[in-house]
């Protein structure tokens, strides 16, 4: 996964889980070998988690 910062591997990810904070915004939060990182998005990230969530599962 990359975000605009910080680029983490498949390999350094442990789980995905999402939030909806209001009706337009949701939490997706990155947990990684070195904590949780969060981060806003402004659609529904349920296909990413979803896809990310196999991809982790499989390598």
């Amino acid at each position: 996964m990359v975000s605009t910062v910080t680029f983490y591997p498949y390999t350094k990810i442990i789980d995905v889980s999402t939030r909806r904070m209001t009706k337009y915004t949701f939490a997706l939060y990155i947990h990684t070998d070195e904590g949780v990182k969060t981060f806003l998005a402004d659609h529904d990230p349920n296909a990413f988690t979803q896809t990310l969530k196999q991809k982790i599962t499989h390598e």
